[in-house]
């Protein structure tokens, strides 16, 4: 498919970054080989073809400048693994190399410029399809904000999630996600732990004909159940309904992530929701759980933990918004953009930082978590399959959206 134009290669190196990592997933099967070197050579043929003419950046703070060049240093580590398990052509590896090495050499040449903008933040609205310039932008903010101030750190978990989540509880899940949140029907992604997270950029990713999702083993069940249930459950859900594409399902382009992240958070909305109204959903997860693990936590004790996590994560997710709005329509820089982040949000300048900086080298990316969801819920959608599903058809990006619900 065509994709919408990404106005400086920060965002193109992105899609580079998605296809390396994607050389790392465990079930490499000949045909998902083939299918990967495919999307692999088309990406960096594009990118080495668009990137000089384009800026590097959206613009030059300082702070932006570091994060790209360390962005840039862990896409040559994700190419690096590919090469060491030989799982990546030759002159494909170079050519990848050398359009990274290129990339970060313009980033040099930006050192001492800061707070010039070197593309149209219009572009930016037009890359994602969601519109962050307009007038409403602020009155969003404000009320996503208002709306999750009184959120406080949760407590920490009870002592049972703080054992590392099994295999056999990341499946079962999983199933009871799309079961009892989604209303959807049996699907069967390969998700399996991982004892090295570094090889992953996303740690879901479609393979030739499934999907698969990588668990890092560092994780709790209440890492699991901060980062990934049901966030990578509603993504696997949403790539399942894409398969047709294999390996192609999803590259990674902005417009795509824009739509596929909204989604995501859509199902994290929903299941706040759910266990507000305490309808059964938290019994549900609760039968997943390992037999000891069950015995020491009771599903009360697991509902109210994880609405206060999911609350609190909520809020967390509307600093990346208000980061983005001072970015993007104040231009504020880094500095000040972060302390006028924990005046609006409350938040302290650890947490106001931290969410800042997770997006900060993708200007924009931060803010469509907020404003997708919300444009789903304006919509009448809270049901993430819904989001993604019209008359048969699956959508995978705001722009097609948009056409689908035009009327």
């Amino acid at each position: 498919m065509k994709h919408a134009n990404q106005p400086a290669a920060i965002y193109d190196l992105t899609t580079l970054a998605s296809t390396l990592a994607r050389h790392n997933v465990r079930e490499f099967d000949g045909k998902t080989a083939e299918q990967l070197s495919q999307v692999h050579e088309e990406t960096v043929d594009l990118l080495d073809g668009e990137s000089p003419h384009k800026a590097p950046v959206p613009h030059t703070d300082p702070e932006l400048l570091k994060a790209a060049a360390s962005f840039a240093q862990k896409t040559l580590h994700l190419l690096q693994i590919a090469e060491d398990q030989k799982r990546i052509i030759r002159g494909i590896a170079a050519k990848t190399r050398s359009t990274i090495e290129r990339f970060m050499g313009s980033l040099k040449l930006l050192e001492g410029t800061s707070g010039v903008w070197l593309c149209d933040p219009v572009e930016i609205d037009e890359m994602f399809g969601l519109n962050m310039s307009n007038e409403h932008i602020n009155a969003t903010m404000l009320e996503e904000t208002k709306k999750l101030s009184g959120a406080s750190v949760p407590n920490k978990p009870p002592q049972s999630l703080q054992a590392a989540v099994t295999e056999g509880e990341t499946q079962c899940l999983f199933k009871a996600v799309r079961k009892d949140l989604f209303s959807a029907g049996t699907i069967d992604p390969q998700l399996y732990i991982e004892a090295r997270p570094e090889k992953h950029y996303l740690f879901w990713a479609p393979t030739a004909d499934k999907q698969e999702c990588a668990v890092p083993d560092s994780y709790s069940l209440a890492d699991h159940f901060r980062f990934h249930c049901p966030h990578n459950d509603a993504h696997l859900s949403h790539l399942h309904d894409l398969s047709s594409h294999g390996v192609g399902a999803y590259t990674d382009f902005m417009d795509e992530r824009a739509f596929l992240e909204a989604i995501a958070v859509l199902s994290e909305w929903q299941i706040l929701e759910a266990l507000k109204k305490d309808d059964g959903l938290a019994a549900s997860l609760h039968d997943t759980l390992e037999p000891d693990r069950r015995k020491q936590v009771s599903p009360e004790s697991l509902r109210r933990w994880m609405i206060e996590m999911r609350t609190y994560e909520c809020r967390l997710r509307a600093a990346r918004l208000v980061a983005d709005v001072l970015t993007i329509q104040e231009r504020l820089p880094f500095e000040e953009m972060v302390g006028r982040s924990m005046a609006i949000t409350g938040l302290t300048r650890e947490d106001a930082e931290a969410e800042a900086r997770k997006y900060y080298f993708l200007p924009g990316l931060g803010a469509v978590y907020t404003l997708g969801y919300r444009k789903m819920l304006d919509q009448g959608i809270s049901n993430p399959i819904a989001g993604f599903q019209d008359n048969g058809t699956t959508i995978r990006t705001w722009h097609q959206f948009h056409a689908h619900h035009a009327s």
